[in-house]
Order: C-alpha cells, then structure tokens, then sequence
C-alpha cells in the first residue's frame, strides 16, 4: 500500500497525494523543508529520503555508507549557515552533520542532555562518556 506523501493548501483547499516517483516512501515520520523547497524525510526506523519541491521524485539521501538505514531518526534541520548542511538527530548515531553534496557525516555529538541541576558524574558513569 501506497500511502506516501500528502499534502493540503488552506487556501484552495486543495489536498493532494505525491505519489513519488519510482520509490515509495510510506510511514514519514519526520519532514524539514530546505530554502530551495527541497524535502528531507525521515521514515520510521527505515532511512531518509530526499524529495525534489514538488514531490514528484524522492531517492535515498546517499550519506556516509548508509549510517541511518533501520535508524529511529527523531529530528531534521537544516543549517541556518548553509543550505548543504542538515543536521539529523538519531537513536543509534545521535546528532550528525551531513553535507548532502558529498553525502559526508560527522557525529557531532552522541548524547545532548538540557536541563537544571544535573549530576555531570552521574551522567559519566552512566553512559560512559
């Protein structure tokens, strides 16, 4: 089945399915939007997946060997610095910078913990960081 991408303009009252091309992509979990429209989508626990503007065709995004296939991907962005650069937050690779041009990737961090009154010893031992 099919489902893939949809989407509804509010202002023509337009919903619309993309059918994407030869690759369906089913089970999008997360979506971010680049400044030349370009779609970033993450499937659940499967890869991402990059879409032209108009959604009519989507391929793998080829980074790093394939370090986000069978992933949990739980965040998009794109770089306020470059329109090349996404950062892509995970449960197995953590947060990673990835040069879409090149498909290169670098764990920037593993662990990012926000908070008040945290125990840095105990978070150490913890996750042996």
């Amino acid at each position: 089945r099919d489902n893939g991408l949809f989407s509804y303009n509010p202002q023509t009252g337009v919903f619309r399915h993309h059918p994407m091309g030869e690759t369906p992509v089913n089970n999008i979990y997360r979506i971010t939007i680049d400044r030349n429209d370009n779609l970033y989508l993450a499937v659940y626990c499967d890869d991402v997946f990059i879409a032209d503007a108009e959604a009519s065709s989507c391929r793998p995004l080829t980074v790093a060997d394939g370090i986000f296939k069978g992933d949990d991907v739980e965040g998009l962005v794109v770089s306020g610095r470059s329109n090349d650069i996404i950062y892509i937050a995970s449960k197995r690779n953590g947060l990673v910078e990835v040069d879409v041009r090149s498909g290169s990737a670098a764990v920037t961090g593993r662990l990012c913990v926000i908070g008040a009154g945290i125990n840095q010893d105990a978070l150490t031992e913890l996750f042996n960081v």
